[in-house]
């Protein structure tokens, strides 16, 4: 028996996302709790209701946007500690981590077509401290029941510091 399984990219969190690591409110929403809240928790449950096959996946980009190195770049001067959080955030959440061919070096690129630049290959031209920092949370997910399959929790948001803690249950692990 083969079992098929859902998955489609989530372009509200993906934008929540970058928005949260560069500072910006992309939806111009008041309350960032209720809004993480809803769109990167509520978006799935209201999906894994209509289909309890479906997986979320969080995508660091994908063929029909900007980069994150682009996006990021243009809007945050110190953008190593921006791509190193949204690293974070992507390996972090419930569902499949998506990680756009060449993001996890820093490749940039804007709009269609740019975004599906070649892929840079050697060394000297990638951005190794990220895709080290990638390696790290992609171990640190791969070690961890609750990373892999656990429920999140938003636990605080708080705007003033820019800064958001959750929490990844699975069974007693978290």
């Amino acid at each position: 028996r083969v079992l098929f399984r859902s998955a489609e990219f989530d372009f509200d969190a993906w934008h929540t996302s970058l928005g949260a690591v560069t500072n910006q409110d992309p939806w111009n929403q008041s309350d960032r709790r209720k809004y993480y809240d809803d769109t990167i928790i509520g978006n799935s449950n209201e999906l894994i209701s209509l289909n309890p096959d479906w997986i979320p996946t969080f995508m660091t980009g994908n063929h029909d946007v900007n980069r994150a190195a682009s996006y990021i770049g243009d809007k945050v001067q110190d953008d190593q500690e921006a791509f190193k959080l949204y690293a974070a955030m992507i390996t972090l959440r419930s569902g499949i981590p998506f990680i756009y061919y060449g993001d996890e070096i820093g490749m940039e690129g804007k709009k269609d077509p740019d975004c599906r630049r070649g892929m840079i290959w050697g060394e000297t031209r990638q951005d190794l401290k990220l895709l080290e920092y990638y390696k790290q949370w992609i171990n640190i997910r791969k070690s961890s029941k609750a990373l892999q399959k656990g429920t999140t929790q938003f636990i605080n948001i708080d705007d003033k510091n820019g800064t958001f803690e959750m929490i990844r249950t699975y069974k007693k692990e978290q």
